[in-house]
């Protein structure tokens, strides 16, 4: 986010280094660093972040009229861009098409005026919160000026209510069921993934729902009304921000009982609106199904009744069950790829409802499960989405479910031979299909280049896994933005693999990455953490420097897992493992004694780990009983 003050030339040369450092991230986390943690600021001048030449001076009561537009028109060119066209006013913004000068690229672009300015400002941290997905919009930045601001967006060509009158218009040319199939599970699956941030909308309708041409896929947009909603408390919703045909009571009234099932009203008006413009396309068996839709959105979605309204994971579920038919099979052959998206996130970050996200995440786990299963996919394929269930359930501690599921994997390979060479097979030509698009996958090529190099580290081949790591570490680096996610497991990977005193280097690395991208806690950071301290006492022998390492860690896991989580069994075990080399056999002993608790509270702890903290508990015996002695 850019402040800007255009008082006097003076004035902006003394900010301006400032200004530069405050430069937006963007959704897709493709905010640039470079190693010493400053902003890299090639992007920057590329939009030419130069307002020092600017002299403005606004009034403050800001009646809009020419002179405001040639106002905004003056201070974009200085920063690369010039306005198109202007499309809407409403009682948020302003909004306009805008065109980058250095790209020729069009961008949506809101202006909030002074009394509006908070508003843009609380928009554009909603949307920060996301992780970039199929269902999020790019928010390009967001710069304050003294009397408004603006919020320059990804640009879309149309929405809903467009498509619509585009099916009308053309008589139905084009339209199938299926795509109204995909229509409606996309915005479900949107929704879902606005939950997992504890967003709500409160302003769902056709109009903003935006159509990505390029992935089919729609996105709902435009939230200037949202919310971030903390479960079990109450909203005090001042906004009274709202369009009357979508929305419930409780949001006309403002009372406090406005919550997610207020969007899964309004949701509910929007399939209405959907399916009774577009009744006369739907003919033949799909009508049935229709009616079966329909049936749904009355029964739980638009009911006034808020306790009557279902929630979007049970929403999901029931429409699921009616479209789960032979007729529909080639758009469950296409809807499974978009699911993916899900279980591809990250499991946690500060900005997520973890809870709900491992719930929705285990649900959709299923329904691919469910889909694979119900299309007769290959017993491979079916017994990798068991795995990915089960490795699931892990990662969020339920370890019942979690083996149980694993197992499945396991007994279906044992069924399919060698699952050693299976696996390398499967890789070996994922690999090979990626090099040979034109252009190459690289997200593609770098994943397997990681997951062979894994493959080869289990199997006690460190030449080659070192070979697939450094490949895929220089291949992430040479294609994606400096701070994305994926270098960052790279060179954590890399470290692991190497084991010499160089590896730090590219653990700091990593971690540098992943403060820029999540500032606060998240699971890879932990994971990270962990990792530096164990190689720290294990291959370096700096206990002092491990045990600085491993309460960071721990800090964080007990923050966010209480005692459930089996990194803390293992932080607890180094903690004390640390100790013991630190001369301090009593303290260690303490946390031995913690570690060995936790373990048996949690079910299914492998032995050979429970020998290990054994092992330590017993070194720490000996090490006090020494120290009686002497």
């Amino acid at each position: 986010m850019v402040n800007i003050n255009l008082q006097n030339d003076k004035k902006v040369e003394e900010t301006q280094s400032q200004s530069i450092q405050k430069y937006p991230d963007y959704i897709s986390g493709q905010t640039s660093s470079d190693s010493q943690g400053e902003t890299n600021i090639s992007e920057v001048q590329q939009i030419k972040y130069q307002v020092q030449n600017v002299v403005y001076q606004f009034d403050s009561d800001y009646q809009f009229d020419q002179q405001n537009e040639a106002d905004i028109e003056i201070l974009l060119q200085q920063i690369g861009y010039k306005i198109e066209k202007f499309l809407s006013e409403g009682g948020q913004a302003r909004v306009y098409i805008v065109r980058q000068i250095n790209t020729n690229k069009k961008y949506a672009m809101k202006v909030f005026f002074q009394n509006q300015i908070q508003n843009g400002k609380q928009e554009y941290e909603i949307c920060q919160r996301f992780e970039k997905t199929i269902y999020t919009k790019e928010i390009k930045e967001f710069i304050i000026h003294t009397n408004f601001s603006f919020l320059i967006s990804e640009y879309y060509d149309q929405d809903l209510s467009d498509e619509i009158e585009d099916i009308k218009h053309y008589k139905g040319a084009n339209f199938t069921f299926q795509k109204l199939l995909l229509m409606i599970f996309n915005i479900i699956d949107g929704y879902s993934f606005l939950r997992i941030y504890n967003i709500i909308h409160l302003d769902i309708k056709t109009s903003n729902i935006l159509k990505n041409e390029t992935t089919a896929i729609y996105i709902i947009s435009d939230h200037g009304c949202s919310l971030i909603y903390k479960p079990n408390q109450l909203v005090n919703y001042n906004q009274r921000c709202f369009t009357e045909k979508y929305a419930p009571e409780e949001l006309k009234k403002g009372t406090k009982e406005i919550g997610p099932k207020t969007d899964i009203y309004s949701l509910g008006k929007t399939f209405q609106e959907i399916f009774e413009q577009l009744k006369e396309f739907i003919v033949g068996d799909s009508f049935s199904f229709a009616k079966q839709f329909i049936q749904i959105i009355h029964e739980k979605m638009i009911q006034t009744s808020i306790d009557k309204r279902v929630d979007i994971q049970e929403l999901h579920r029931l429409f699921f069950e009616v479209i789960k038919d032979e007729k529909y099979k080639e758009f469950l052959k296409e809807y499974i790829k978009y699911i993916k998206d899900f279980s591809e996130l990250t499991h946690y970050d500060e900005n997520k409802n973890i809870p709900y996200y491992s719930s929705i995440n285990v649900h959709y786990l299923k329904v691919q499960i469910d889909i694979s299963q119900f299309l007769g996919f290959s017993k491979q394929e079916i017994a990798q989405k068991l795995y990915n269930l089960g490795n699931f359930y892990i990662q969020i501690q339920d370890y019942t479910n979690g083996f149980k599921y694993a197992n499945e994997s396991l007994l279906i390979r044992k069924e399919l031979g060698n699952t050693r060479e299976i696996a390398l097979s499967t890789l070996d030509e994922s690999y090979q299909l990626a090099q040979s698009l034109n252009p190459p996958d690289y997200y593609l090529l770098s994943s397997n280049l990681y997951y062979m190099a894994g493959y080869y580290y289990n199997n006690n081949d460190k030449i080659k896994s070192l070979e697939f790591s450094q490949k895929s570490l220089l291949l992430r680096k040479q294609h994606m933005q400096p701070d994305n996610i994926l270098i960052a497991h790279s060179l954590q990977q890399y470290a692991l693999i190497l084991e010499q005193d160089e590896s730090l280097q590219y653990f700091y690395e990593a971690l540098e990455i992943i403060n820029l991208s999540y500032p606060g806690k998240h699971e890879l950071k932990i994971k990270i953490l962990i990792n530096m301290g164990v190689f720290m006492s294990s291959a370096l022998r700096r206990f002092d420097d491990s045990q600085v390492f491993s309460f960071q860690a721990l800090q964080m896991c007990e923050e966010i897992f209480q005692d459930t989580s089996f990194d803390i069994i293992l932080l607890y075990n180094n903690i004390a493992h640390n100790y013991n080399h630190l001369n301090n056999p009593q303290t260690a002993f303490i946390y031995i004694l913690k570690s060995l608790q936790l373990a048996r509270s949690i079910q299914n702890i492998d032995p050979l780990y429970m020998d290990t903290y054994y092992d330590t508990l017993w070194e720490s015996i000996f090490l006090m009983e020494k120290q009686k002695q002497s």
